[in-house]
């Protein structure tokens, strides 16, 4: 059996040049302390995914909140793979769609406004209702990896 060989990109390799193929990073500490790091994994790496796969002409910054406000996680538990499920399944939308709150929703749920919303007030007491033309992103299916020692043998 042919051995594929995997080339590692040096330690000069570097995805911002010399086109910047990576989205801005988004803090669970601001606006308030939500731990999401699980929900801002999963949007970052598809953000990015989608930038590389665009060569850099498609910039889009995916919604971690959505993910929070449907009870795929909260701001105090999630699993990654649970968020990826979610996103094959049904798409997750653009930050511009559903901006980060960094908090639980009163009641979580997957309608329209909780997934695309235009909201109005302050941080602390605010309206939102469903804003139309919403973009939703999705993960194609991908292959099951075997797992174990004699799946690593060529």
């Amino acid at each position: 059996m042919p051995r594929h060989t995997v080339h590692i990109p040096t330690a000069t390799f570097d995805w911002r040049r010399p086109v910047n193929l990576i989205t801005p990073s988004i803090t669970y500490l601001s606006p308030r302390y939500c731990d999401s790091s699980w929900a801002l994994a999963v949007t970052s790496t598809m953000s990015d995914k989608i930038k590389i796969a665009s060569t850099g002409k498609t910039i889009v910054q995916l919604s971690p909140q959505a993910l929070i406000n449907c009870g795929v996680g909260s701001c105090s538990k999630g699993i990654p793979s649970d968020a990826i499920s979610f996103a094959r399944k049904f798409g997750i939308p653009e930050e511009s769609c559903q901006n980060y709150m960094g908090q639980n929703p009163n009641k979580t749920s997957c309608s329209d406004v909780q997934l695309c919303a235009s909201c109005s007030g302050t941080l602390f007491s605010f309206s939102c209702t469903v804003a139309k033309n919403g973009k939703k992103w999705t993960l194609p299916d991908s292959g099951v990896v075997p797992a174990g020692a004699a799946a690593m043998k060529t």
